[in-house]
């Protein structure tokens, strides 16, 4: 007597088309029951036949290897519950074949010993593959169609709910809740706020982002009543519709975020500043001790036709000072910022400090969106059994199933961009340290530009110039850090002049801007 596995399998859309698993159960034993076939173990499937890569199949593949012989045979009603990859689906065989396992189909049996009949499994192994390339290919027709009648047909972006019009069409509305929240996230990306903060800003509405998912949606047209629709095989070119749903940015903000979101990406490819000359490296840096304008400088020719360099107030007239002096102050303050440890041997001390709350919150993150994840994944489950059990319609599950699988994939985003947050920051970190390795030096060697975004970023709040001596008001966090936790290594020299700078350790929340220096 042989003994044979059943295996049954039903996919989403199959279900009202015959293909139950209890139906195809009924069907198997009464099969193995006219030819006296033993059923020795069973299994029912709610996978995708794509690929082999489904739980059950894989948990009957490990009995059969590890122990050969307790079948012979797999039975399953037609070829395409068995696979729907014509590549796969030979392996597969294969493999059954070197475990000692054919595989059958009640409904289109093949006769293994006669060499023509591959001719027919050619057939009932290809034609399923085709028929879901087919159904891949008007999917995608027919998504492609609704965008350009201005519909978005997958699950509703953040301040948007999936709804139907009056003719049962998708459409999009505004969600009462989270709408605000969104206008709100472009009108301060408009002013340049960074997106971190914006995070936060908004995080109080209830609107809540990943790391990525802000950048992404301050990209998105849907915001402003549009739909880009992105080429294809079949359509090269790229196209931007009118949406049929109501928009919660206008198009001018829209437009104004995306310039302010361009000129930062292209803050360091753009064309270079011909104001800035060697003669003048604090020029912009300068606040008139004065009226507290900022100062500018320029050139003047003598009588012996030689040029000589100031630094000089265009607003009051009132101060003046050859470019020199004040270079020369520069190059005191480049001194001064040298440390005794090198930055390798700080930088443990630098990085537990600036990170710790940073690696908290990424953890807690991880951790939230790992739960949550876990959750949907359950609930995916058990919508599959209710569907199985026909608790549910098939359009019931199709809409809850697409929903479950965004939930899963932002969890997924949220995860990923939270571990690798303190990557990022403590890479972005090591580089600014390194550049005062040798500070001097490395800012010789680099262009003025990057000179100039060195020292600006260095003191935000600007220099000022009494004649004798540079003060600032405030530096940037990084270099308050490196010079707090060098301070004790410092000689007297050293932190007298300092002091004299008039330099404050408060935090600067722009942040050191040239880390990938």
């Amino acid at each position: 007597m042989r003994k044979a596995a059943i295996m049954a399998r039903v996919s989403s859309d199959e279900q009202a088309q015959g293909y139950s698993l209890d139906s195809q159960m009924e069907q198997l034993k009464k099969f193995c029951e006219q030819r006296n076939i033993e059923i020795v173990y069973e299994f029912l499937e709610d996978h995708s036949a794509k690929t082999f890569e489904r739980p059950a199949f894989q948990k009957f593949l490990q009995r059969a290897k590890s122990n050969r012989g307790f079948v012979d045979c797999l039975l399953f009603i037609s070829w395409d519950r068995f696979s729907r990859n014509t590549t796969d689906a030979y392996v597969m065989i294969r493999t059954l074949k070197g475990l000692g396992i054919e595989a059958q189909a009640s409904s289109q049996p093949i006769d293994f010993s006669i060499p023509e009949s591959k001719f027919l499994l050619a057939y009932y192994l290809t034609f399923p593959e085709v028929d879901n390339d087919r159904r891949s290919i008007k999917i995608k027709d027919g998504i492609r169609a609704a965008w350009k009648a201005g519909r978005w047909t997958s699950t509703a972006p953040k301040g948007y709910l999936n709804s139907r019009d009056e003719y049962k069409k998708p459409l999009l509305i505004p969600n009462p809740k989270l709408a605000p929240a969104v206008l709100k996230m472009f009108e301060l990306a408009s002013t340049g706020m960074p997106q971190y903060r914006i995070r936060y800003e908004i995080k109080e509405m209830g609107l809540k982002y990943s790391r990525n998912g802000i950048a992404i949606a301050l990209r998105n047209p849907i915001y402003m009543g549009k739909i880009f629709i992105p080429p294809d095989e079949s359509n090269p070119v790229a196209l931007m519709v009118d949406a049929v749903h109501e928009a919660i940015v206008e198009p001018e903000l829209f437009y104004k975020v995306q310039d302010v979101i361009n000129r930062k990406n292209n803050r360091r490819i753009t064309p270079k500043n011909t104001k800035i000359r060697p003669e003048f490296p604090l020029r912009g840096l300068l606040i008139c001790n004065k009226c507290g304008g900022l100062m500018t400088a320029s050139a003047s020719t003598g009588k012996m036709k030689k040029k000589f360099f100031y630094y000089h107030c265009n607003s009051c007239y009132q101060q003046r000072f050859p470019a020199h002096i004040v270079n020369d102050e520069l190059d005191k303050i480049k001194k001064l910022l040298s440390f005794k440890n090198h930055p390798s041997t700080v930088y443990k001390l630098f990085l537990n400090s600036f990170l710790s709350d940073t690696n908290k919150q990424s953890q807690f993150e991880i951790n939230k969106a790992e739960k949550e994840l876990e959750i949907v994944s359950k609930r995916l489950e058990n919508l599959q059994l209710l569907f199985v059990d026909g608790s549910i319609s098939a359009d019931e599950y199709s809409k809850l199933k697409l929903k479950f699988n965004s939930e899963m994939e932002e969890l997924k985003s949220v995860a990923y961009g939270s571990r690798n947050t303190s990557r990022e920051l403590s890479e972005g970190i090591r580089e600014s340290i390194n550049l005062f390795a040798n500070f001097g030096k490395t800012l010789e060697s680099m262009e003025l530009e990057d000179r100039y975004q060195i020292w600006s970023s260095i003191f935000p709040e600007k220099m000022k110039f009494d004649g004798k001596n540079c003060r600032t008001h405030k530096i940037n966090e990084a270099v308050a850090l490196l010079i707090s936790i060098d301070g004790g290594s410092r000689g007297n020299e050293k932190r007298d002049k300092l002091k004299k700078l008039s330099l404050s350790l408060q935090v600067d929340p722009q942040g050191f801007e040239p880390w990938s220096k």
